[in-house]
């Protein structure tokens, strides 16, 4: 009984959660900023471009020079740039 109840109890604060939660949707072009840890002066640093959006959330970016950063990055540390 009590198992059933724990069940029914993670669906829904699953199904609550996924509600809130927005999938971070990045395309070739876009301008991002990177998060920094530990944190500098400044909390992010110059935008890059995003070269690759990989499916499940990877990005290979590019600095304003043009030169690709040597691993990719996970969405969760980006964010997009506005001009």
């Amino acid at each position: 009984m009590a198992l059933c109840h724990g069940q029914l109890n993670q669906k829904r604060i699953k199904s609550a959660f996924e509600k809130k939660v927005k999938p971070l949707v990045f395309k070739e072009g876009d301008l991002v900023l990177r998060k920094c840890y530990p944190t500098p002066k400044t909390s992010e640093e110059s935008p890059y471009i995003v070269k690759h959006a990989f499916f499940g959330g990877a990005l290979m970016l590019a600095d304003s020079k043009g030169q690709e950063l040597k691993y990719p990055v996970n969405a969760d540390v980006v964010k997009l740039f506005y001009l």
